[in-house]
């Protein structure tokens, strides 16, 4: 999605996005810190939350996502049940389709907003956030 490999093991695989699925990506400064940048690492499992959880992959340096102090990715897994919104606590990242225009995204963005806030006009108030592509993109 981001462009971004890692740099040691692998992606998640949509098998892993489930519900009771354990696997994690780490980032660089956690595996240099508390693993001593160890690449056996990659395929074993280690207690996140007092649960064995699969690390899958090491992100390279300086690898961040709208939190530069995250050191664990995790999937998400939603069942059925989770997929009714009950709070602003996920943030979406999305990557724009090749030869689709930022101002045509913007407009399907608000067209999402506007369904959301019709299927739930109780819970979804906010409004839509605009982005924009990065220097590097």
């Amino acid at each position: 999605m981001l462009g971004v490999r890692p740099a040691l093991g692998r992606d998640f695989t949509p098998q892993e996005d489930a519900p009771g699925v354990r696997v994690v990506m780490l980032s660089d400064r956690l595996w240099r810190q508390r693993f001593g940048a160890d690449p056996s690492i990659v395929n074993r499992n280690v207690m996140l939350n007092g649960q064995p959880t699969l690390v899958v992959g090491v992100m390279p340096p300086g690898f961040s996502i709208l939190d530069k102090s995250t050191d664990v990715w995790s999937t998400i897994g939603f069942g059925p049940q989770a997929r009714t919104p009950r709070g602003r606590w996920i943030c979406v990242v999305g990557r724009v389709k090749d030869g689709v225009s930022m101002a045509q995204a913007q407009q399907d963005m608000v067209r999402v907003h506007a369904e959301l806030t019709r299927l739930f006009p109780n819970f979804n108030t906010a409004g839509p956030r605009t982005w924009s592509r990065s220097a590097s993109s």
